[in-house]
């Protein structure tokens, strides 16, 4: 029997575009595939955080393939961000909440002169930052530093490590100083061990991000996610160069308007199926591309003009056995 669609079924339809098919099995994976397929039958109601919690799957998984099938000229979208999780609603919990913040009230310059006295670790700080700064620091700094260190309760150590990682990006001033300090506070950051893997992991990611600037020929930044997907390529995964290379100039080369998420969609795919070497990686890329050429030109080879294809079937007349033809 021939294959047919259930006209109960089609009652409700959604529409799927042939490029997706024809160009994305071998390459989209199954999740990318489910999103897409959500995402036709939403239409305009579409909701991301819907969409993840009926996949059971986290919010960044599924805006990852709606990214996917962006580049791939599937799907427009306006804003690069990701949209941020609705609010979880109220729960009974025994957890006491967070302390916040302390409210920035500085302290009277009295009160850094007894505090000078009295504690010998605070003097340390208050010579230490005016050695880095390569200058005598003002009253309002000293005031700043004991909030930071007495109010804020950052151990003196970390605010030092902040102090030199100010002056090493040329920001020699207690504001910028004040903000990366209560920034990693509010971020877990209160431990010189957790400050300096913090800054590990961040000059990782400006040298991951430099080579990919370097590979693409960019020569503006790149943003937060971009940089965090160079990072885990080169880092985290521990890819070689030039395994990203090819990714991203196969990206590049074929149009896509997102490269480096394009790209990461193909490295993912790379990491799980274990494809580290350059060479193979070229050869699965060839592997995945040949279906869609395939599919494409059969299309091609049946696009018959059909009301010419029904004439042929008219005017064929089937040649008859010979000794039919005799009697």
């Amino acid at each position: 029997m021939a294959w047919r669609w259930d006209p109960a079924a089609l009652c409700s339809v959604c529409v799927l575009p042939a490029a997706a098919v024809r160009e994305h099995i071998g390459l989209a994976s199954p999740l990318q595939w489910r999103v897409l397929l959500e995402f036709a039958a939403d239409g305009d109601a579409f909701n991301l955080h819907a969409c993840a919690k009926m996949l059971h799957k986290p919010t960044d998984a599924v805006y990852e393939a709606l990214q996917y099938w962006k580049a791939a000229g599937i799907l427009i979208g306006e804003g690069e961000e990701m949209p941020k999780e609705p609010p979880a609603p109220a729960k009974v919990t025994e957890t006491p909440a967070p302390v916040a913040r302390p409210q920035p009230v500085k302290p009277q310059m009295t009160e850094v002169l007894q505090k000078e006295k009295e504690d010998e670790t605070f003097s340390n700080l208050l010579f230490s930052v005016s050695a880095r700064f390569g200058k005598p620091i003002t009253p309002g700094n000293m005031e700043t530093l004991l909030y930071l260190y007495d109010t804020a309760g950052i151990p003196a150590d970390v605010i030092l490590l902040v102090v030199a990682y100010a002056v090493a990006h040329g920001k020699i001033n207690m504001r910028y100083v004040e903000t990366v300090a209560l920034n990693w506070l509010d971020g877990g950051i209160s431990t010189l061990p957790a400050a300096e893997e913090y800054l590990r992991i961040l000059e990782q990611k400006d040298d991951a991000a430099a080579r990919v600037r370097r590979i693409l020929g960019r020569a503006r930044e790149l943003d937060r996610r971009s940089r965090d997907m160079a990072h885990t390529w080169l880092y985290v995964w521990g890819m070689s160069e030039e395994l990203v290379t090819v990714a991203l100039q196969y990206a590049a080369e074929n149009g896509r308007s997102s490269p480096i998420a394009y790209a990461n969609t193909v490295l993912t795919d790379w990491h799980e199926n274990g494809i580290t070497d350059p060479k193979e990686a070229k050869k699965a890329l060839r592997r995945s591309m040949k279906p869609a050429a395939k599919r494409r030109a059969q299309t091609e080879e049946s696009s018959l003009d059909l009301k010419g294809y029904e004439q042929l079937l008219e005017d064929y007349v089937p040649s008859l056995p010979a000794d039919k033809e005799k009697s």
